[in-house]
């Protein structure tokens, strides 16, 4: 699936590969803990974007307008990236202690109804309106597995 999608938008959006990704989110760790900064970091899995009504002809504008809900909120300095295993997509927010996560779920939301297909949003997403995230500031907070709440690392 990942490389489906790669290949699709490959000349409108650029999103890290896998192995990228999961290179630049250990150097991200890295450097906050040699410089004590922080940074945001939200996963979205693929089995919580859509619901199972999504048809395969609807595949593309919905991904389209996916990134282009992504790309109106990420600075140039800010990460993309597909996650291992075909799991989702990953953010990295850098230099920051939030996530525009509210924000990011509206766009999608807006760019999906334009798509008319914001009705193939998954229901638990609806419901939440938001994506969850954590915090990275220090050596003992992990960003490896899919956060469960917003939280902010102690």
């Amino acid at each position: 699936m990942i490389e489906n999608l790669m290949k699709m938008f490959r000349n409108e959006f650029y999103v890290y590969g896998p192995e990228l990704f999961g290179q630049r989110l250990r150097e991200e760790k890295l450097r906050a803990d040699l410089l004590d900064t922080s940074f945001a970091y939200l996963e979205i899995p693929y089995s919580e974007i859509f619901s199972d009504e999504l048809r395969p002809e609807e595949l593309k504008p919905a991904w389209r307008a996916i990134m282009l809900g992504i790309t109106m909120l990420m600075r140039g300095s800010d990460v993309k990236g597909f996650l291992d295993d075909d799991r989702g997509l990953g953010f990295l927010f850098l230099d920051s202690t939030t996530a525009p996560a509210d924000r990011l779920f509206e766009n999608l939301r807006r760019y999906l109804a334009d798509a008319h297909l914001e009705k193939r949003l998954h229901p638990d997403l609806v419901a939440r309106k938001s994506f969850p995230f954590v915090v990275y500031q220090g050596k003992n907070v992990a960003v490896d597995a899919v956060p469960n709440a917003k939280s902010e690392a102690p």
